[in-house]
């Protein structure tokens, strides 16, 4: 029931990054290619044979805009991941994650304010098993996000934020100033 929630919330962040607010987009433009590879990344958490397509996605984002290398760098490291969810074998599945978790701790010291790159980071690693240890980064990445999201908030897609406020709200224990200011953000969003 709870991965049926997480994806029902990515395919609509997929939907409105899709749209993106009527601007004329061409095949090679970063933008086209961010959204692409959203979409890919959603479609890989279910689907192993989407993996690959989402890595040449992000693979060539990162040589055709710079300036998104962090966010590239941690979506390669949760696809990474997303391998090890979809492996048959245990030792396989390990490698993969531990690699993975390797990858996004790169990406995130490359972008650590950017609200996308800590979102992915925080939910990939709250959702690894416990083993892992990597709920306290978790923590960290979602009280962060927090900590950014009132000044930074305007400067991503509504359909982002409308979903890291849901998660916040829905699955992260948050203190009654978190609270409020993720409330703040989330009426902001829905009056602007």
């Amino acid at each position: 029931m709870k991965t049926q929630r997480y994806l029902t919330m990515w395919r609509g962040f997929a939907l409105c990054l899709s749209v993106f607010a009527g601007k004329a987009l061409s095949a090679g433009d970063p933008d086209v290619l961010l959204i692409k590879g959203r979409e890919a990344f959603y479609a890989a958490v279910m689907q192993e044979s989407q993996v690959d397509t989402a890595l040449a996605i992000f693979r060539e984002l990162s040589e055709a805009a710079p300036a998104y290398r962090g966010l590239t760098t941690i979506y390669t490291g949760a696809l990474s991941t997303l391998r090890g969810k979809h492996a048959f074998f245990p030792q396989k599945k390990y490698e993969y994650v531990q690699d993975g978790l390797r990858i996004m701790d790169q990406g995130l010291q490359q972008a650590p304010d950017d609200l996308e790159a800590l979102f992915i980071y925080g939910m990939t690693c709250h959702h690894l098993p416990f083993f892992f240890g990597r709920k306290p980064e978790a923590r960290k990445a979602f009280r962060r996000i927090v900590g950014l999201l009132e000044m930074a908030y305007r400067e991503y897609d509504d359909g982002l934020v409308s979903n890291v406020v849901q998660f916040l709200r829905s699955d992260v224990p948050l203190t009654e100033k978190e609270m409020a200011t993720v409330q703040a953000v989330e009426t902001k969003v829905a009056g602007e």
